[in-house]
């Protein structure tokens, strides 16, 4: 009687023997190099101060950022967009237009009232908190449209 457990034996051996199975080889997408430093931020726009001279824009974190958002926040800003029971806070932080650096997802840095112009609220955008620009392979997981900031590099004290 041909049963299942003579069939998976049987169909493995065949795969082993055709080369199918072999490990010593790497795979073809094994070869692509994987993306160089961190990955940005997805981040929400709430608002662009009144002088214009920073983007507020909510994020989500275990711990307190630095920079935040020094001042009153209206708390209809802090509304939480994730699950309930995750031990997130939604924190405001505030990215400085005239500090910081702004390109769209093909890498083309913005001047800051045409960045003004896009970054309105609701807007999806990315972060790089660490003061590099992100790889390309991070950029062209988003749509053409969106927009990266950049915040200045730390300086050292």
């Amino acid at each position: 009687m041909f049963t299942r457990q003579i069939a998976i034996p049987v169909v493995f051996l065949l795969i082993a023997g055709t080369g199918l199975a072999d490990d010593s080889k790497p795979a073809k997408e094994d070869a692509k190099a994987l993306p160089k430093g961190s990955s940005p931020r997805m981040v929400f726009v709430v608002r662009v101060n009144a002088d214009a001279s920073q983007v507020i824009y909510r994020d989500f974190f275990d711990e307190a950022p630095n920079p935040g958002i020094a001042g009153p926040t209206e708390f209809s800003e802090m509304i939480a967009t994730r699950p309930i029971g995750e031990r997130r806070a939604a924190v405001m932080v505030a990215f400085p237009l005239a500090l910081g650096e702004i390109l769209d997802a093909k890498g083309k840095r913005l001047t800051i009232d045409a960045a003004k112009a896009r970054l309105v609220p609701g807007t999806v955008a990315l972060v790089s908190r660490d003061g590099e620009r992100v790889d390309a392979a991070f950029l062209r997981a988003v749509r053409e449209d969106t927009l990266l900031m950049i915040f200045p590099k730390p300086t050292q004290r």
